[in-house]
């Protein structure tokens, strides 16, 4: 299990969405859409991190070689 905060992703949601000239009637209707975007693509960029990590990690030599 991975606890996520998704505090703020609604609020950016609504901002990505103003910038894009969406009008207020309409932004209700796509927010919740945008924040779980954001919510997902922020846990799949962290999960390629941490791999990323790993993969590098696992190509260092171990100390006292």
């Amino acid at each position: 299990m991975v606890l996520w905060d998704e505090r703020l992703t609604t609020v950016a949601a609504e901002r990505v969405l103003m910038e894009s000239g969406v009008r207020r009637e309409h932004r209700k209707e796509s927010v919740d859409q945008i924040a779980a975007a954001m919510i997902l693509q922020g846990y799949l960029d962290r999960m390629a991190m941490e791999q990323k990590k790993e993969e590098t990690a696992g190509d260092m030599p171990e100390s006292g070689e």
